[in-house]
């Protein structure tokens, strides 16, 4: 009886494992599958889809999955370009998704007019109405519009990635034809319908648009030495109650964007009663303000705001700053603060 009861112990064991391996299996593109988004429809909660040194040119929809892994057999060694106007990865309804590795762009087509070739897409990966989405070392570059894009997305973490050179754009290639339309600011990220981020180590740099551009009631921590530098308008702008932390951070050498309605080059902007704390931050050589409000709050501790081309703070219209001791703000070329109608 007894030697019956641990064989069947073991069986169902066995069972359980054997059930447990099928559940989590390894996807291999282009060996497996021909393709990342053929790879994608067949992976099962659990799955690893590891993706072989190359250059692919797709659009890929990842949609009611959980669970999956993307991942570079080589870190930074695939890369994944558009082929038609919309996003490299679009993420939707899902959670548990992770990219590690990736390079993602945007990708060409010949003109029209046969001048030559043209990028083509509509940003780097927008993730919408998703949940606990993970980019490990990766590079969101040169796509046109925000590198990443987050609407309705909720806890997004990006460890060690480098997000640069997204453009701005007002023309996309559609079926082979040159489409108008409004101006896309090509933002480092952009985050909005109470989405929610934080970034780790990553670097953001030379993007057409803010390094980061909250608004909405979205919320960001930014962290771990992460760096803001060299983009176009605003590093971190906020608006429409949108709050971020900044913490052990750099934003610099921010240039200002001089279209219709763009923005002077505040190392940080915020606006529409959004909410940012500054802790341990560096906001130096920046084209506008080191640190601008109009009917926003911000708290500053331990930072030094340097070398801005504008004032260190400008506070306006019903806003609100609190300083605290250990902050530092020298050298910069207007006012060290400037108050109109705030406190």
């Amino acid at each position: 009886m007894i030697r019956l009861t641990i064989q069947a112990a073991l069986g169902a064991l066995a069972a359980l494992l054997l059930g447990l391996s099928a559940l989590a299996a390894e996807q291999r593109v282009p060996q497996s599958h021909a393709t990342i988004q053929r790879a994608v429809d067949q992976a099962a909660a659990g799955d690893v889809i590891v993706i072989a040194d190359g250059t692919y040119m797709e659009n890929v929809t990842i949609e009611n999955k959980s669970r999956l892994t993307i991942r570079a057999r080589n870190e930074g060694r695939v890369t994944v370009q558009s082929r038609f106007a919309s996003a490299v990865f679009e993420v939707k309804n899902s959670s548990e998704i992770v990219f590690d590795g990736l390079i993602i762009s945007s990708g060409t087509e010949i003109a029209q007019d046969g001048s030559g070739q043209v990028p083509v897409g509509n940003g780097g990966v927008l993730v919408e109405d998703s949940n606990t989405i993970t980019f490990d070392t990766g590079t969101l570059s040169n796509n046109l519009g925000p590198g990443l894009l987050l609407d309705n997305a909720t806890d997004v973490t990006l460890v060690d990635c480098l997000i640069r050179a997204n453009q701005q754009t007002n023309t996309f290639i559609r079926d082979g034809e040159t489409v108008d339309d409004e101006t896309t600011k090509g933002h480092g990220i952009e985050a909005t319908g109470r989405s929610s981020f934080t970034l780790d180590g990553v670097t953001v740099e030379g993007n057409q648009g803010s390094g980061i551009f909250l608004t909405n009631e979205a919320q960001g921590t930014v962290t771990e030495e992460s760096r803001i530098r060299n983009n176009l308008g605003s590093g971190v702008k906020l608006e429409d109650r949108a709050t971020a932390s900044l913490v052990d951070v750099t934003i610099e050498t921010t240039r200002a964007d001089s279209g219709e309605e763009g923005d002077p080059g505040d190392g940080v902007r915020a606006e529409m009663d959004s909410r940012v704390v500054l802790k341990d931050v560096t906001v130096q050589n920046n084209a506008g303000a080191g640190l601008y409000l109009n009917r926003g709050t911000a708290l500053v501790s331990g930072s030094t705001v340097t070398g801005n081309a504008a004032n260190g703070f400008t506070v306006e219209n019903q806003s609100t700053l609190e300083v605290s001791d250990g902050t530092e703000v020298s050298d910069n070329s207007g006012f060290g603060l400037r108050v109109l109608n705030a406190t």
